[in-house]
């Protein structure tokens, strides 16, 4: 029985949506008792969308319940890195939850660049729960020039 409560306990852990219906099913197999475990803090990913247009690159990613203050933007070579967190403030214990999907804590996305930019060509806004990132091209990196062969 000690070995069956640790394995729940770490399949409870990997935040896999099966393997929480197979803890929640074992619980109550097991009896109404569930077993007591508080979820390993881990990283989530959240969305983006990447897109390009004539003059410019844009990075939109869906961060509902971010704050600005807990956000981080960074250029560093030919990738962008977005870190940051989402808080869980909610005062719920979290075995009385039925689902729960929204995910958070901390995460971290890295973009390759197809080029280098300066920061005074990238705008950042957050907006409506979404992160907006703008990434001008300068015009002479957009030119095709003929290299004469000498």
């Amino acid at each position: 029985m000690k070995s069956l409560n640790l394995m729940i306990r770490k399949l409870a852990e990997t935040g896999d949506p099966f393997e929480e219906d197979f803890v929640r099913w074992a619980a109550s197999f097991l009896g109404h008792r569930r077993p007591h475990y508080l979820p390993a803090k881990r990283a989530w990913t959240p969305p983006a969308d990447v897109y390009e247009t004539e003059d410019a690159i844009h990075i939109k990613m869906e961060l509902a319940g971010v704050q600005e203050k807990d956000l981080d933007v960074r250029l560093s070579g030919r990738y962008l890195v977005v870190h940051g967190k989402r808080d869980d403030d909610s005062h719920v214990r979290k075995d009385q939850y039925h689902l729960m999907e929204i995910q958070y804590g901390d995460f971290q996305r890295v973009f390759a660049l197809p080029e280098r930019f300066e920061p005074e060509d990238v705008k950042a806004t957050l907006q409506n729960g979404f992160l907006t990132i703008e990434l001008k091209k300068r015009p002479h990196l957009r030119q095709e020039v003929k290299i004469e062969i000498q």
